[in-house]
């Protein structure tokens, strides 16, 4: 039996494992924070409420998540690592 290939960005990314950044929509108050510490990650809708980009594959991604996550003042996101 042959086993599947792993995709290629996940086979050159070095994270061991994906991670997803998601919203709290519930908490977010759209103070924006979070697009201006991670610009390629997060865009803002036009009342200023993040839109993120969920799939997490390269390290310097995953760092800027973090920063994101913990800048921001209502903790309405989270990193949360997927299987």
């Amino acid at each position: 039996m042959n086993r599947p290939q792993r995709p290629t960005g996940a086979a050159t990314s070095g994270l061991p494992g994906s991670a997803v950044l998601r919203v709290d929509p519930t908490a977010c108050d759209g103070v924006a924070m979070c697009a201006h510490l991670a610009p390629d990650l997060i865009e803002l809708d036009s009342w200023g409420f993040p839109i993120v980009r969920a799939n997490l594959t390269e390290r310097a991604e995953l760092r800027a998540a973090r920063a994101a996550a913990a800048g921001c003042p209502r903790r309405a996101l989270h990193v949360d690592k997927t299987h």
